[in-house]
């Protein structure tokens, strides 16, 4: 049984993550991620936001890619926290929380 959750800009399902785009939807297969990272809301990172340090956004999910797609090597959309456990087990066992 295929799992699928859907969020306003990206679906997640067992065979990749399809980023919802208005210049079109871009599908990332399982086997083209090469890490996954999600940032979670706290005071250091909304402090690193305030310095101006780079990549540390909160409920940030950030997929890095081995080859390019689209001409990009990374895609990332806003996740809330309270909603990034329902993810798909696929996902929740390789991403790096930070």
């Amino acid at each position: 049984m295929e799992e699928q959750v859907a969020f306003k800009n990206v679906i997640f399902n067992d065979e990749g993550i399809l980023f919802l785009k208005k210049r079109g939807n871009v599908f990332v297969n399982v086997d083209d991620i090469k890490r996954m990272v999600y940032t979670r809301p706290t005071l250091w990172n909304f402090i690193a936001i305030a310095i101006g340090a780079m990549g540390a956004y909160p409920q940030r999910f950030i997929v890095y890619l081995k080859k390019k797609i689209n001409n990009k090597k990374m895609y990332y959309v806003q996740i809330k926290y309270k909603e990034f456990y329902r993810l798909p087990d696929w996902v929740l066992s390789n991403v790096e929380i930070e």
